[in-house]
């Protein structure tokens, strides 16, 4: 069982789909996993990246965004639907805060080869779930997730 850990004055997630993700995640992740939701990480000059669940794991830092959603989605590289209507897109946004996280990491010269990996994990199954091929490495399943995560080859990664 992975270990969650809350920060003084950190009530955790704050909607039910992270909550959701996050206790299946430390049910059924192994217990050399360490689970940081609700985390703020100063990223350099004031700026504050906000995740939803940080995941240390034994081959790299995952930064998690949760989406609950239920209608149709639909991931596309470049564009994000949700019931036919186009929203910000949660692997491009997961992509640039774990860049600048593993950028503020690299000015630690015993941290600047850990691998910072973005995942974007769906709390739930949507009525409709599209996702294209080259997404598919970066959007999940909650159930799938825990593979992922403790397996980064199925998406990829050469740990």
């Amino acid at each position: 069982m992975a270990t969650i850990h809350l920060a003084l004055g950190n009530e955790g997630p704050v909607n039910e789909g992270e909550r959701s993700v996050l206790t299946f995640l430390a049910e059924n992740l192994p217990e050399h996993f360490e689970l940081h939701p609700n985390l703020q990480i100063s990223v350099g000059r004031g700026d504050l990246v906000e995740c939803d669940i940080v995941v240390l794991g034994p081959d790299c830092v995952w930064i998690v965004e949760v989406k609950d959603l239920a209608g149709k989605v639909t991931v596309e590289e470049h564009e994000f639907w949700v019931n036919g209507e186009p929203r910000r897109h949660p692997v491009a946004q997961t992509r640039l805060k774990a860049q600048k996280i593993k950028n503020r990491l690299a000015v630690v010269p015993d941290l600047a080869d850990v691998w910072v990996q973005p995942l974007v994990v769906l709390a739930r199954e949507p009525v409709s779930l599209s996702i294209a091929p080259t997404m598919t490495s970066f959007v999940v399943s909650k159930h799938r997730s825990r593979a992922v995560l403790d397996d980064p080859t199925l998406v990829g990664i050469q740990a």
